[in-house]
């Protein structure tokens, strides 16, 4: 239920957006898309993103384009997708930008074609986004469509972290674990996934606890402490799952299976 002042609030944007403020039109469709002061409305988010993106507005091309990309408020269109994110690809939106990286890496909707995806992503990344440059990482430790290059991933990643990625931390952490693509660093290697597990990523938190508990550095309190924190934050139930295993393990119980 929305105070008055909340619909105060709503009411004086939604005035602004219908008399052609394009900031405003952007905002409304926000408030609807994420169920903030209105109650949620993924048509009419929609109908405010595709009004504020037909003039010009670039974060809305960006949002409408995630819209027809999985269909809400909308007919699916992979094709209407990639035409909203090259729109904002065009106006050098980093976001759209990997997007496109994203879609042509994956083949989702498209023909995948990694050359292109990896030119995307480049183009993002040196516009200064994480994500970009995560996917980037990825990409060089595995070898997916680019020759395997660990200290070329190992880079990435340290660039994605210094912009305060948790996955790019916690991916830090088992490279200077196991000295991928660096020189091996048991104390590095605990301190970024710290880093990454202070940021609430719960896969960080229990790989932290696995590492206190079967690492180099054996602290049986701080196990079952990070442990314990992912199963009062986390919702995945895998995580949940291992990090509930590794309790009963500090104990000295098999795991019993968990609901």
């Amino acid at each position: 239920m929305t105070s008055r002042n909340d619909q105060n609030v709503f009411e004086r944007i939604s005035a602004a957006a219908r008399a052609g403020n394009v900031n405003a039109m952007n905002i409304v469709g926000n408030f609807y898309y994420n169920g903030e002061l209105i109650e949620r409305n993924y048509r009419l988010a929609f109908k405010w993103y595709k009004a504020a993106a037909e003039n010009g507005h670039v974060e809305a091309m960006r949002n409408l384009a995630e819209m027809y990309h999985v269909g809400e408020g909308t007919r699916k269109s992979t094709n209407k997708a990639v035409e909203w994110f090259s729109k904002a690809a065009d106006r050098n939106d980093s976001a759209s930008i990997n997007a496109l990286g994203y879609l042509y890496h994956k083949g989702d909707g498209v023909a995948r074609d990694m050359p292109r995806a990896l030119e995307y992503y480049r183009r993002a990344a040196q516009l200064g986004n994480a994500e970009a440059m995560v996917n980037l990482a990825y990409i060089y430790s595995q070898g997916d469509g680019a020759r395997k290059n660990q200290m070329m991933s190992f880079q990435w990643y340290e660039r994605a972290a210094a912009l305060h990625h948790p996955e790019a931390m916690r991916n830090l952490g088992i490279m200077f674990y196991e000295g991928h693509g660096t020189e091996q660093d048991i104390k590095r290697a605990y301190w970024w996934m710290t880093r990454a597990a202070k940021l609430r990523y719960d896969r960080a938190m229990c790989e932290l606890g696995d590492m206190y508990h079967h690492g180099a550095i054996f602290n049986r309190k701080r196990a079952q402490c990070w442990y314990e924190t992912v199963l009062r934050m986390s919702s995945d139930g895998e995580i949940r799952k291992a990090a509930f295993a590794g309790i009963m393990e500090l104990r000295n119980k098999k795991a019993p299976a968990l609901d």
